[in-house]
């Protein structure tokens, strides 16, 4: 699992990080909204939650909470300037579909995937318990 910045995404967070005088590194997480389902969350960390993941890259410490973790693996972010707009660019391996205005985007065959992982655990979490798991329990 990786999250990575190019070179220009990397200075960008550095001159910011230098310009508020305090900093630890830039935290990337997901939210639920907008058309799409999920967006993109950015922000400078001063202090790192117990949970984190955290990711260095180019110099920058890139700190991701476990639930945003499995939507973003792999993302690379750059910063990019096109025409008189500039911001962060996101290359995420994961995105199925993005909405018309690029806000927000979806994840459908990884939610699938995190849906069954929650599934399996249960089931062996009620093996080990003795209990019976949600589909014995219906037969019954």
């Amino acid at each position: 699992m990786a999250i990575t910045l190019t070179d220009k995404a990397a200075a960008h967070v550095n001159r910011n990080l230098e310009k508020r005088g305090k900093g630890c590194g830039l935290r990337l997480g997901v939210r639920t909204t907008g058309c799409s389902g999920l967006a993109y969350q950015l922000e400078y960390v001063d202090e790192p939650a117990a949970e984190d993941q955290v990711f260095e890259s180019n110099g920058i410490k890139v700190f991701v909470d476990p639930k945003s973790l499995a939507y973003l693996d792999g993302t690379e972010l750059d910063f990019v300037r096109e025409g008189l707009n500039e911001g962060f660019k996101f290359q995420n391996p994961n995105v199925k579909d993005e909405c018309g205005c690029g806000e927000s985007f979806r994840v459908l065959r990884l939610l699938s995937l995190l849906w069954i992982k929650s599934a399996i655990q249960n089931r062996f979490a009620c093996i080990r318990s003795g209990l019976p798991s949600n589909s014995e329990r219906s037969t019954s």
